[in-house]
């Protein structure tokens, strides 16, 4: 009996064996095929959104005498505006990616808009981007651009802070720096969050941001406060406050400024 035992447990063995070699040499082939799979879909989802989104650039340059383009929306559809973004959140938004040139002729838009955007570019990439929003204004077209406020963000560091310093110092912390394990309100956190956190790559204050658009072209750049502008197109059009679900927050971390096609 022990004998038979002893047999019968050596081709159990030996059939285990040979599906596990079996399984260990299709393995990789299944593998490979799953990744294929995503892939294709990958792809074909992207071919369909930049086939729809030409459909889009179509129709509203066709049906819109002023030409209003809102770079990296999000989801802050913009009514009257061509609202585009890398991730399109919705049918009615167009795909772009803002690091390459732009899908536009030259002088096409009277107006361009970025939110909380250029940030996420370096230095020579943001360089790049300002040259393709320059060549597709219009002569004497319009940009405003929004994104966090360096000067403000060194300012923390102030000895006697301000009630919105406070504040601000206290949101990042609770918000972003304990959930991390960061149980403090140091300011040089919080500065380091804002310069490494959320994919960012560069910061700007009004003279580093102002000089940057000038030396591509643009002029009288002016900085303004969020939602208030001279032009009644780029008033009230700010979101990134809904988004953050704190509206005193984003006046506090945002630089706004503008300026025009020569």
């Amino acid at each position: 009996m022990a004998k038979f035992f002893n047999q019968r447990s050596l081709e159990i063995y030996q059939m285990i064996k040979i599906i596990y070699s079996g399984i260990k040499a299709i393995t990789p082939y299944f593998i490979k095929l799953i990744i294929y799979k995503i892939l294709s879909i990958k792809i074909i989802n992207e071919k369909r959104v930049r086939y729809r989104s030409k459909g889009i650039f179509k129709d509203y340059l066709s049906k819109n005498d002023i030409k209003k383009l809102n770079i990296g929306c999000g989801k802050n559809q913009l009514e009257g505006w061509l609202n585009t973004d890398f991730s399109p959140t919705s049918e009615n938004i167009a795909f772009i990616d803002a690091e390459k040139e732009l899908p536009f002729n030259d002088s096409t838009f009277d107006y361009v808009y970025t939110e909380h955007l250029i940030e996420h570019f370096d230095y020579h990439k943001a360089q790049f981007f300002l040259s393709e929003i320059y060549r597709v204004l219009n002569s004497k077209g319009r940009v405003r651009i929004v994104t966090p406020n360096l000067i403000n963000l060194i300012n923390l560091f102030d000895r006697d802070k301000s009630q919105n310093q406070k504040s601000f110092i206290k949101w990042v912390s609770e918000k972003f720096l304990v959930p991390k394990g960061v149980n403090s309100k140091n300011v040089a956190f919080v500065l380091d969050q804002y310069i490494r956190g959320w994919g960012h790559k560069f910061l700007y204050d009004y003279k580093t941001l102002s000089e940057t658009m000038m030396n591509t072209g643009f002029i009288d750049c002016n900085e303004f406060t969020i939602n208030n502008s001279k032009d009644s197109v780029f008033e009230n059009i700010e979101m990134h406050g809904v988004v953050i679900n704190d509206i005193d927050i984003n006046d506090f971390e945002s630089l706004v400024i503008e300026a025009t096609k020569l």
